[in-house]
């Protein structure tokens, strides 16, 4: 949930990229951070005895004042193999948005399948009910050839996420990223307008709108 910190003026929001090893969730996130640009603050990253999560703040060059405070937004994820599954219990408490990267690929997409299930566990152990939180299902691996299409991956995914929007997406080259924001915006229950032209104002747009 929206953190407030009225001493600085900002409310928190998190956002978090899930999905199995392999899916491409930290590539996501380092394009993210590239596409954003301006208003990102350095990737950090976190190591626990047995794993580790990377994550940036993103606050918008232009304020995005939300609740009468400027925003700001936190996104993250564990990488690679995950050796306790508890850390992303702890990854996923209070968060506002979920992008799940499922590796569309046709030898792994059953990988990402058993993957949400265990992501949607983790959100009812922090008691939160997975069909309330926003989610988005970032297809990824778009620019290989021996991929599910988008709609034998709606299908694949429906009974877990039905609400849940799909979009297609390269993590490697960003390919899809920015419109996954969008999407993740109109699953929060808010009607998108028309994106701006430049890029970065596509998002900032995107996210005032999931957040009002």
């Amino acid at each position: 949930m929206p953190v407030r910190d009225e001493a600085l003026g900002e409310i928190r929001l998190k956002i978090v990229f899930a999905g199995t090893q392999g899916a491409g969730k930290a590539s996501a996130l380092g394009s993210l951070h590239r596409l954003l640009g301006e208003g990102c603050s350095p990737m950090t990253l976190a190591r626990t005895a047995c794993d580790q999560t990377i994550s940036f703040d993103y606050r918008p060059a232009q304020p995005l004042i939300v609740s009468g405070l400027r925003a700001r937004f936190r996104f993250l994820t564990v990488p690679g193999r995950v050796h306790y599954r508890g850390i992303w219990q702890l990854a996923l408490q209070g968060v506002d948005g979920l992008v799940f990267v499922a590796d569309s690929t046709r030898a792994r997409a059953g990988d990402s399948l058993a993957e949400m299930r265990l992501t949607f566990d983790a959100l009812g152990r922090n008691g939160m009910s997975p069909g309330a939180v926003p989610t988005v299902i970032a297809c990824n691996k778009r620019d290989l050839a021996d991929t599910f299409s988008p709609g034998e991956m709606g299908q694949a995914f429906a009974a877990l996420a039905p609400r849940a929007p799909l979009s297609e997406t390269c993590a490697l080259t960003g390919e899809g990223l920015l419109q996954a924001l969008q999407q993740l915006s109109i699953a929060m229950g808010i009607v998108g307008r028309p994106a701006p032209k430049a890029a970065t104002a596509a998002v900032d747009g995107a996210l005032a709108q999931s957040v009002r």
